[in-house]
């Protein structure tokens, strides 16, 4: 991808002012993690620090451990079956 400002692309420019430049793009973005376990968990968590929405999908989205951990550190996730995950 090459974005086009002034007369210099995007990627001409040093490191910190491209991340500058796309970072609207990118905090709009909605994702869905398929899996509640130790990798899904830290990809959600991941994803959400960086602005994200996020729906992580579960076979059993009311197991105590995913409810104690979406109430401490994945807060701002959403849990649901890998069906309502894909879907919204």
């Amino acid at each position: 991808m090459v974005l086009v400002s002034g007369e210099y692309a995007v990627r001409d420019w040093p490191r910190h002012e491209r991340r500058a430049a796309l970072a609207p793009a990118v905090r709009e973005r909605r994702e869905c993690v398929l899996g509640s376990g130790e990798v899904g968990r830290r990809l959600a968590a991941g994803f959400c620090s960086r602005g994200h929405d996020v729906v992580i999908g579960s076979r059993d989205p009311g197991k105590p451990e995913l409810r104690e951990w979406l109430a401490s550190d994945g807060a701002g996730v959403k849990a649901g079956t890998f069906g309502q995950a894909l879907a919204w």
